[in-house]
């Protein structure tokens, strides 16, 4: 390839770098909340193929209802069931957070906009298809997706070193026998989305002008 690709409109560097490892971190938040379903079905001999047909067999909403009913039912600890209802909440912001960008375009900004934060546009909902538009850091929600994949990963360690047998758990697993339950999750705060383009960089006498 002789030219750089692609040779289209391809948009912000950083924020396609961004959404290429949201879309991965969350790809493997959602493969570690399989792990955490399976891990009561093992414990209760439940068979392997059958919980993986299962569980892919439902919708995402039916995913994490399913999660919540295998805990309520086997889990007998309380900081564990916090933190998987936590778990629960938290993935349900990541999954509105990524379908939002990932939804989103790139929007000219008035004045140029702050350098650090992307301004995005996009359709309201599918049914309508009124404008909504939103500025912000990419990073900071990259990291929060980022974080709870790798909390998902700590519940599983514990879980795994609690339950199953030191001289049954592979090798790796033996470095973290004294692991702790970790706290439960914060939900961070929605993404706010305007009707209108105005961002805070927008000058005073232009944001108060009359509509």
């Amino acid at each position: 390839m002789t030219e750089e690709w692609p040779s289209y409109h391809k948009g912000r560097r950083d924020h396609l770098h961004a959404l290429g490892v949201i879309a991965l971190s969350y790809s493997a938040f959602e493969r570690g909340l399989i792990s955490i379903y399976a891990h009561h079905c093992a414990q209760q001999k439940m068979p392997y193929e059958l919980v993986q047909l299962y569980y892919s067999s439902l919708n995402e909403k039916s995913q994490l209802k399913a999660i919540r009913t295998i805990f309520d039912t086997y889990e007998k600890e309380p900081a564990a069931l916090e933190f998987v209802s936590s778990l629960i909440d938290y993935f349900n912001w990541c999954s509105d957070a990524r379908n939002t960008l990932l939804h989103s375009e790139l929007y000219p900004t008035l004045l140029g906009g702050d350098a650090d934060k992307l301004y995005l546009i996009k359709p309201q909902s599918k049914r309508e298809p009124t404008s909504s538009y939103m500025w912000l850091t990419v990073e900071e929600l990259t990291d929060k997706i980022e974080h709870g994949k790798r909390e998902c990963a700590g519940l599983l360690i514990y879980l795994r070193c609690r339950d199953i047998p030191a001289d049954q758990l592979p090798v790796a697993y033996r470095a973290h026998m004294e692991v702790v339950m970790p706290p439960p999750l914060v939900r961070p705060p929605e993404i706010k989305l305007s009707p209108h383009p105005e961002h805070g960089s927008m000058p005073d006498h232009l944001k108060n002008r009359k509509r």
